[in-house]
């Protein structure tokens, strides 16, 4: 009875090193919002958003996120993950990190 629980707290951790390590990242520039507020990612269970200013930060978060495949066994899902470009990269067609780049609305979250 006790190892299911036991396996969500691992769960929970890990998801919360890594998003830690994410934040705390130098290397990957987050986008502000009202008057300065930093917002880099959101989490809610295993679905994280990460929400980033330029291509080099998608590419260092790429390269956290293998750091952290290594050392944790935990692995994105390519076939379900998308990236949307806002502002001057809003027609971008070609693939970033081989992301599907998306022109439709995203759900993240469950939500649009």
């Amino acid at each position: 009875m006790a190892l299911p629980l036991l396996s969500g707290i691992l769960f929970v951790i890990a998801m919360e090193l890594l998003a830690q390590s994410i934040r705390w990242s130098e290397d990957i520039t987050s986008i502000r919002i009202q008057g300065n507020e930093e917002v880099k990612l959101t989490q809610y269970a295993d679905d994280t958003t990460a929400l980033l200013a330029d291509v080099q930060s998608v590419s260092n978060l790429f390269d956290l996120l293998s750091l952290f495949e290594k050392s944790s066994g935990l692995k994105i899902n390519q076939a379900t993950s998308e990236m949307l470009c806002l502002g001057s990269m809003h027609h971008r067609k070609n693939t970033i990190c081989n992301l599907q780049i998306s022109n439709d609305p995203l759900y993240a979250l469950g939500c649009i």
